[in-house]
């Protein structure tokens, strides 16, 4: 027991037995907490025997169904004995499965009036059921992440309220010595490789002071970068001196490189608050919750910068130039942080739901935060000239042309794949076709100066939106990227290479992973491109050949100059727009090669903005194309074409049940001399009587269940 100054609240702290840096902003509100109530803490050290009891009690709760019996049965750990009453028992747990320490006090809740606790971090798909079921003793629940509020208070049947995490604003405050900020760029933690490898060249080139963290990463897949502390107020201490000597600070949503683990959820982090109340110019990627927009509704309280920004650099050059702006900012972080997100604020909320009175030395914080927050602006120093110097720009090589509509769910997997290219020297063309679901404000949250946004009031469709990325691109060469597409890390430095390789190319395309997914997004199986037999470069009739096997979806990058002189796609077309295309290439003679690595994972996703037979109308759409280039293909040498691209015609009928349609295509097929076993195997996978009995026998789910056998790795013989 550590003792208070005669307070009558009660803590339970972990620090004791979790020393993870990332616990230390816990202690310091416990900290704070003591300093103005005079509160006791309990310290849990027993980690040992915490783990044994946690588990036995694990095993009895699911063997008895009792959580009373199981309490009685499971082995104490050492426990501390309370020799008087308090008013407010506030435990605050880093986690969920620290909620086992309550065993170390059995008899808080008879001493205690009223108890409350604080858990700064849980995830809905991790929550243990057995652990939250020891909240049902208190008397209310406070989160620091607010989505799964609802399933907590559902397991634990009590209230709880979302609580946003603080910092001691006093402490991390630069006013009133306000401290030379001779680093410019401080990035802890979390950290996308792409941009400390820019940040680090720049630190190299000694045009700026980089601190960062040189722990080596962790974690099951080596994101994180955490170390243990051996004390958490000495790190507080030198956290917010580092700070308020930073002139740029990273930071972002919580986890924001664990997609997996988040599972599309974002969450405040503790960045933003230290960052406010050290007058730092925070860049990062914040949260896209309403929670965040209340808390931080300054302006510029976050420059907004992506995770992976190639071109940081511009970004620091560019605010440097603006030295009122940063000033500006500066001052209002530390205000509203001092009026907003000081661990008091959260403890006033924690009292003022048990209708408990402010204690003198929360109103004496309280008094010092105001006169923080009104410390008049002129007091504030100027912010300093810089003399590095933006680098100058240039066009880029490679034009990334991203068209989307309604995609906001899918549509940064594409934009993140391109950031994390190995290839740096390109520019994203995003154009938004009318899209009504956020999408447009979403994409506004990820642009920098490599990305050029551009919308379209109403939706003109695929082709439209594509020919407007390619009229506004700066780049030599086009790589046209579906929203729901993922770029592997090498592609664009792949295909620059080989259009490199030689000057008389006019396109290439990449090898593809395709991940065929059912209606509900989950993955029936894969399939790969194999080009391994393609020569080396196809003109003519040797480029035909391939029109009906790959589609823009193959990474397919093209030269300005070709794209312009072939009129771009034609905006008549709904679907297929990438066969006229390449049928164009063909005929006008242009060399083209392959890549036969793969290069890029497709999702064939209902609403794909690739070709997809499919629609209704695809199969009339690629009789438009065939009329439009018959003179072409109705050549002796292109009967072979002619004769396949017609049976994708028939079965593009048949899947849209026009029965009558695909009759007549059999008939133009007869014509052809094209009546093979083939069709008829293409009639009973694709006919709608045949497809619905495929539907009635689950065979999506027997091939995803079928695939997944296919992963099991063989026990070897004996």
């Amino acid at each position: 027991m550590v003792h208070g100054k005669d307070g009558n609240v009660l803590l339970l702290s972990m620090r004791r037995i979790a020393d993870l840096v990332g616990y230390c902003m816990t202690y310091e509100f416990e900290d704070v907490i003591a300093e103005v109530t005079g509160a006791d803490r309990v310290d849990a050290d027993d980690e040992a025997g915490f783990e044994r009891s946690r588990r036995a009690y694990k095993l009895l709760r699911f063997a008895t169904h009792s959580r009373r019996v199981a309490r009685r049965l499971t082995p104490s750990p050492s426990v501390v004995h309370l020799q008087r009453d308090y008013d407010l028992f506030f435990p605050l747990f880093n986690h969920t499965h620290e909620l086992y320490a309550l065993a170390a006090i059995p008899d808080w809740r008879k001493r205690c009036r009223f108890a409350a606790c604080y858990v700064s971090e849980l995830w809905l798909h991790l929550l243990p059921r057995y652990l939250l079921e020891q909240l049902a003793d208190f008397d209310h629940i406070f989160i620091g992440v607010h989505h799964c509020l609802e399933a907590v208070a559902k397991i634990s049947g009590r209230p709880c309220t979302y609580m946003p995490l603080a910092a001691d604003v006093l402490r991390f405050s630069p006013a009133p010595q306000f401290p030379t900020r001779e680093i410019d760029v401080y990035n802890i933690g979390r950290r996308s490789q792409i941009t400390h490898h820019v940040l680090m060249q720049l630190a190299r080139e000694r045009q700026i002071f980089y601190s960062y963290d040189t722990v080596a990463a962790s974690g099951l897949d080596r994101n994180q970068r955490t170390f243990r502390v051996q004390n958490a107020n000495e790190h507080r201490l030198l956290l917010a001196n580092m700070l308020q000597r930073s002139r740029y600070y990273f930071a972002h949503r919580a986890r924001i490189n664990e997609p997996s683990y988040t599972q599309g959820r974002d969450e405040m982090s503790g960045r933003f608050y230290e960052g406010a109340a050290a007058g730092a110019v925070m860049i990062g990627e914040p949260p896209r919750i309403e929670s965040f927009a209340r808390e931080f509704d300054w302006p510029d309280a976050v420059i907004r910068v992506p995770f992976d920004s190639p071109d940081i650099g511009e970004v620091l050059a560019e605010l440097d130039e603006q030295p009122e702006r940063l000033a500006r900012i500066r001052y209002n972080g530390v205000t509203n942080a001092a009026l907003r997100h000081d661990w008091l604020h959260r403890i006033r909320l924690v009292f003022d739901t048990f209708n408990l009175p402010p204690t003198p030395g929360m109103l004496q914080r309280e008094q010092r935060l105001n006169a923080l927050a009104n410390m008049p602006a002129e007091a504030w120093p100027d912010e300093p000239p810089t003399q590095r110097r933006p680098r100058a720009r240039r066009r880029p090589i490679i034009s990334v042309v991203i068209p989307t509509h309604n995609r906001k769910a899918i549509v940064e997997r594409a934009l993140r794949s391109v950031a994390r290219q190995t290839f740096h020297d390109y520019e994203v063309i995003i154009v938004d076709d009318g899209s009504s679901d956020g999408t447009t404000a979403f994409l506004e949250t990820m642009s920098n100066p490599r990305t050029k946004l551009l919308r379209n009031e109403q939706s003109r469709g695929v082709s439209a939106a594509r020919n407007r990325g390619v009229a506004a691109a700066s780049g030599e060469l086009i790589t046209f990227l579906d929203d729901d597409d993922a770029l592997r890390p090498n592609a664009l430095a792949r295909l620059h290479e080989r259009m490199s390789s030689d000057q008389h190319l006019d396109f290439v395309w990449g090898g593809r992973l395709i991940h065929e997914m059912d209606a509900r997004g989950r993955n029936i199986g894969t399939r790969e491109d194999d080009w391994s037999r393609v020569p080396e470069t196809l003109r003519g009739s040797g480029f035909l050949d391939m029109v009906l096997k790959f589609a823009t979806n193959s990474a397919f990058t093209i030269r300005r100059s070709t794209f312009e002189a072939l009129g771009g796609f034609d905006e008549q077309l709904s679907v297929s727009e990438d066969r006229d295309l390449f049928i164009a290439l063909a005929s006008g003679g242009y060399v083209g090669a392959v890549l036969p690595q793969t290069i890029i994972d497709v999702h064939e996703l209902v609403g794909s903005l690739s070709r997809s037979t499919s629609l209704r109308s695809g199969a009339n759409i690629d009789l438009r194309v065939i009329e439009k280039h018959r003179e072409y293909l109705e050549r002796s040498e292109h009967r072979s074409f002619m004769c396949s691209y017609l049976e994708a015609v028939f079965v593009g009928f048949l899947e849209a049940g026009n029965r009558r349609a695909a009759m007549r295509t059999l008939g133009e097929l007869r014509r052809h001399g094209a009546l093979t076993v083939g069709l008829l195997r293409s009639y009973l996978r694709h006919a709608p009587e045949f497809r619905a009995l495929k539907s009635s026998v689950r065979y999506d789910a027997i091939r995803r269940i079928s695939n997944k056998l296919k992963k099991v790795p063989q026990r070897p013989k004996a």
